[in-house]
This record gives structure tokens, C-alpha cells and sequence, in this order.
């Protein structure tokens, strides 16, 4: 779900078709300490190695963009691009 991440095809083409969708980890973008909110509305699907980045030294700042969230730390930034219909529009 991380914006330009190619992991999954990287798999697919190394490995075979739907090898790279086996290779995910789930996390929850606001802390699940401190919320213990586990809708998939607080989840993200990551490969291992931004699940591992994520989870490096030093906070990140959370920022929300209608259904993506975006990572910030350091002049760093990842954006997660989650599916719109877990925010549907307001009629």
C-alpha cells in the first residue's frame, strides 16, 4: 500500500504470479497501544521491508489525506494509498 512500492511485482516476476501478495505484513497506522483500535480503517498491508522501516528509530508524524495516510519523519515521507471504499463518500 506504500505509493511506488514494487515489492509484490518484484516476487510476481521472480517467483510467479501471486507470490508477492503472499509476502505481507498487516500494521496499525496509529499505535495500537494507545488507541487498541484494530478496524481496517487503522491498518495498512506493507511489505516487510517498509513494515521494518516504519518501526525504525524515531517517531513519525501521522498526517491523514482523505484515504491515504501519509508518513513523515526526518524529511522522509511515505504515503500509504488505502482503498476509498473503506471511506465512502459523504452524501
Amino acid at each position: 500500500m506504500i505509493e511506488g512500492c514494487d515489492a509484490c511485482e518484484f516476487f510476481d516476476d521472480e517467483w510467479g504470479v501471486g507470490s508477492g501478495t503472499m509476502i505481507v505484513e498487516v500494521h496499525h497506522i496509529e499505535h495500537v497501544a494507545r488507541t487498541i483500535d484494530h478496524h481496517p480503517r487503522n491498518l495498512c498491508v506493507l511489505c516487510a521491508n517498509h513494515h521494518r522501516f516504519v518501526h525504525g528509530s524515531g517517531a513519525w508524524s501521522i498526517h491523514h489525506d482523505d484515504a491515504n495516510v501519509i508518513f513523515r519523519r526526518n524529511g522522509q515521507e511515505m504515503t500509504v494509498v488505502r482503498p476509498e471504499q473503506l471511506f465512502p463518500a459523504e452524501a
